[in-house]
């Protein structure tokens, strides 16, 4: 990869809690190769930021703490956080929109920087203090390891969409 000019590869982990990802999220990854992964790509100096999605129904604050946890420990470059955006023809569209988790035309304002969700286990509201809370100890945490590596990442992310990179802390 690196021979080709790849400098980057982003890793789409979604969740660190393998439970949300097998059956909330239906997706196949192994966690347990995640952290190998990132080595190898340290190794050959390409840049891995990873994406993570919180605020799928029926994921509890455990389980979102464990992808907060996960995404400290792994050794990403940047780990990006998008709460979980139920999109019109989807699964998870149908499931929000039949169990009143969402208002059925919420998505003409939808933002991924947005908690738009809202289930028995928590309010979009309660969701976002808590993802705002656990990002800003993730990236205390992060700042602390590797202080260089950190503002180089957060400061090109902040230069191409301030607005939404703001929103994430305030």
């Amino acid at each position: 990869m690196k021979k080709s000019g790849c400098d980057t590869a982003f890793i789409a982990v979604e969740s660190g809690n393998q439970n949300t990802l097998y059956n909330l999220m239906r997706k196949p990854l192994d966690l347990k190769k995640v952290p190998e992964l990132c080595r190898l790509f340290k190794k050959y100096q390409i840049k891995a930021p990873a994406f993570f999605i919180v605020g799928m129904p029926g994921e509890s604050f455990s389980d979102i703490k464990d992808t907060f946890d996960f995404a400290a420990k792994i050794g990403v470059d940047m780990p990006l956080f998008n709460y979980a955006t139920p999109f019109p023809g989807t699964e998870l569209y149908k499931l929000c929109v039949k169990n009143g988790y969402i208002k059925k035309d919420y998505y003409l304002d939808a933002e991924y920087s947005v908690a738009n969700i809202s289930t028995p286990e928590w309010s979009n509201k309660e969701l976002s203090k808590f993802v705002q809370k656990n990002l800003l100890l993730l990236y205390l945490k992060l700042f602390l390891k590797n202080h260089f590596r950190f503002v180089y990442f957060y400061s090109k992310v902040f230069l191409q969409d301030p607005k939404n990179t703001l929103r994430r802390f305030l």
